[in-house]
């Protein structure tokens, strides 16, 4: 079951209209949403992001955040997924139109939602190496999460080439900005954590923010700024986050493995998994 502009289907085929701009030209953004024991974590601040991201493409928002989330609420209850974790999908693009890039002021948008079991594929510990793919810091869809994301879907393609289980991006700059689907953080020989800035091209992630407001708050330094590969090998462990897998220890980048017990890092993820258990 999922809904899609107004209603609850069940059968997807043909469920987009072929002159979706969304499928034909990548124009729209999406979020997801992990969901857990039917409560949608961080649903405030997805809002926020996806009303964020539709303004910065110039897409008109007529979403309703109270009426999403009843909607998401539904497509749970109708997957059976209420008690399990299950990640919900919002897809949000400017609708059909005819030939050509032109954006009409006439077209409307098209909103899909979706709910998947989750199930995390990912390496308890995963190995990390450097790719090819690189972003355009300046560009204006390198701090969106829009529905262009062959960048990622290389990265990654890339990495697992390697062997290896997700792949790190570069920019313009040969600054490291974030693996396939993930932040990033490194611990540093003096315990500070670093990540990289909004400014040099990442995505700027939810539990990214949410960790750098735990660290303040029990002071624990941690910093924005740029990190070259250099500087990164030379901590002494590195961790990433995103809404599904919430933080991960990073076991290695390329021949570099991090031997840290990770102290630091289980303190920051334990205070984590009490402010989503608390506030969802």
């Amino acid at each position: 079951m999922f809904y899609l502009n107004g209603n609850y289907l069940n059968d997807p085929a043909n469920a987009i209209n072929i002159a979706d701009r969304g499928f034909l030209l990548g124009d729209g953004v999406f979020t997801t949403i992990k969901a857990k024991n039917g409560s949608l974590i961080h649903f405030e601040k997805h809002m926020e992001r996806l009303k964020h991201d539709t303004e910065k493409i110039y897409l008109k928002c007529n979403l309703n955040k109270n009426k999403l989330h009843e909607i998401c609420l539904n497509i749970l209850k109708s997957n059976n997924l209420e008690k399990n974790p299950a990640i919900i999908r919002i897809t949000y693009t400017r609708g059909v139109s005819g030939r050509g890039i032109n954006i009409s002021e006439e077209s409307n948008p098209t909103l899909l939602i979706r709910a998947v079991p989750y199930n995390d594929s990912m390496a308890l510990f995963p190995r990390i190496c450097t790719t090819t793919i690189q972003k355009n810091e300046k560009s204006i869809i390198s701090g969106i999460k829009s529905l262009n994301y062959l960048e990622s879907i290389l990265a990654r393609h890339e990495a697992i080439n390697k062997g290896y289980d997700d792949g790190i991006m570069f920019n313009t700059q040969s600054n490291i900005t974030e693996c396939s689907v993930a932040n990033i953080f490194f611990i540093n020989k003096n315990d500070e954590i670093i990540t990289p800035p909004i400014s040099d091209g990442i995505l700027p992630g939810i539990v990214r923010s949410e960790i750098l407001k735990i660290c303040k708050g029990i002071n624990i330094p941690i910093f924005e700024e740029s990190i070259n590969l250099n500087k990164a090998i030379n901590c002494k462990a590195a961790f990433i986050t995103n809404c599904a897998i919430g933080i991960k220890i990073i076991k290695s980048i390329n021949d570099t493995i991090f031997t840290y017990k990770h102290e630091l890092i289980e303190k920051i993820n334990n205070c984590y998994i009490s402010l989503i258990n608390c506030n969802g």
